[in-house]
Parts: structure tokens; sequence; C-alpha cells
């Protein structure tokens, strides 16, 4: 294959042709293709996070602690011929005696009848615990006592002594504003009624056959106590073996 070409713009060489022609550059059709385009959105997202704690800050809160001053009791020597009054409510008698008298102190003993508190308790004291008194000064004492309950009623409380001197003693429960009629054949000394708080309502001589009227005036336990009495060892051995006795009547009006 023979030939030439000259050059030109845009040379093509053919070849089994003989010769070359001019050729002019075609350009391409362009292919329209319809694009539409959208507009753009840019979302922008704000995100909120909590504070952390070393973000926010704080006061630092520091407790106040208060001392208080130590109260420190301070023993003051008592004066000479004084003494502290101890506390003796709930003794035993025999206790509290001899615990006021290690005090330098007195006292004077007041029976209540009392059902409940243990007998020859101390109920009550005067001067207070804890007072400061002079030495030798009286200790007033309320001590609680129990004694036998006795029938209401036309029936016979017997009473034998069981010692060579004493007194017999009895309770009984009475209503108040009624009559009752006391009666007696015990010989020795008299007979003294009580309210529960050992105060003296009334009393008569014994022997009391024709009977004694008592008008209680509340409602509760009355004592009835006869003596004192002194008799021979004769005379307790018949008491004793039940050869001797006496009554106490406490009739309620009919």
């Amino acid at each position: 294959m023979t030939g030439w070409c000259k050059k030109t713009t845009l040379l093509l060489c053919i070849p089994a042709l003989t010769g070359c022609g001019l050729i002019s550059p075609v350009a391409p059709t362009p292919t329209e293709t319809a694009v539409q385009i959208l507009p753009t959105y840019t979302a922008t997202v704000t995100e909120t996070l909590p504070p952390t704690p070393s973000d926010t800050p704080h006061p630092t809160d520091t407790p106040t602690i208060t001392l208080l001053p130590t109260d420190t009791p301070t023993i003051t020597p008592l004066p000479a011929g004084m003494t502290t009054v101890p506390n003796v409510i709930g003794m035993d008698y025999l206790d509290a005696r001899q615990t006021l008298l290690d005090a330098g102190l007195t006292l004077l003993i007041r029976d209540v009848f009392d059902l409940e508190a243990p007998f020859g308790s101390i109920l009550e004291q005067d001067p207070l615990p804890g007072a400061i008194s002079p030495v030798g000064e009286v200790v007033f004492l309320v001590r609680a006592f129990q004694t036998a309950g006795m029938p209401v009623g036309d029936r016979c409380q017997e009473l034998r002594p069981t010692q060579r001197e004493g007194y017999m003693m009895y309770a009984a429960y009475l209503e108040g504003g009624f009559e009752y009629e006391v009666r007696t054949d015990f010989p020795y000394a008299e007979t003294v009624i009580f309210d529960q708080n050992m105060t003296v309502l009334a009393w008569f001589n014994n022997p009391r056959p024709g009977g004694f009227d008592f008008l209680p005036e509340w409602t509760g336990w009355y004592i009835f106590r006869m003596g004192p009495y002194s008799i021979s060892a004769d005379k307790l051995a018949q008491y004793t073996s039940g050869a001797a006795s006496h009554c106490l009547y406490v009739i309620p009006p009919e």
C-alpha cells in the first residue's frame, strides 16, 4: 500500500485508497438529557446534652459543727450540820428506816391501807428526795399495809388473839350513804374506825353489844381496830386452843 498524506487539521489515512482527502472534524452531537435539579436542604441538628457535674459549679456545703461546752457537775460541800435527804420511796420500811438514820435524819410513819403495793413498802416521803435538810430533821413516811378482810352482814368475824398483847384489825368494804350497825363483845379497850388513809372517823368503848351506828361518807375500804389488849398466858392458851373467842359484826341496813 502506497500513498502519502499531508498534515492538515486532521489526517485520516485510509489504506487501499489511492489518495488522501481532507476531512474536517465534526463535533459530536450532544445528547440532551433533562435533569431536574432539586434544591439542597442542609439540616442542622443541635444536640443539647445535660451538664456534667464538672460543668455546673455548686457551692461547697461545709457542715458547721457547734461544740457545746461540757457541763461538769460541780460538787459543793454541804454546810456544817446539813445533809441530803435520800430517796426511800419503794423501799421496805426497815431498809428505809436504816437509810434515813444513816443520813442523820429521823422519821415518822403513817400507814395507809393499800391492796396493790407490797406490804410495808414506802409510798411517799416528805421532804422529797434530794432536799437539803438539817441533821436530825424529821422525814414523814407513808407506808402501805394490808389487813384481813371481814364479812359484812350478820356473820361473826371471829376475834381470837394470837399473842399476849396488841390489836385486832380487820377491813370491810362499805357503801357510802348507808348506815351500818357495828357490834362486838370484845372486852378490851376500844374499837376505832378508820378510812383507808388511816384517818380516825369514829370510835367507841368495848364491849358494845347494843351496837354502834356508823355512816360512811363514801364507798370504799374501812378499817376496824380493836384494842390494845393485854392478856395472861393462861388466857392466851384458851384463845389459841379455840376454847375462847369473840365476835365483830358490821351489819348493813335492811
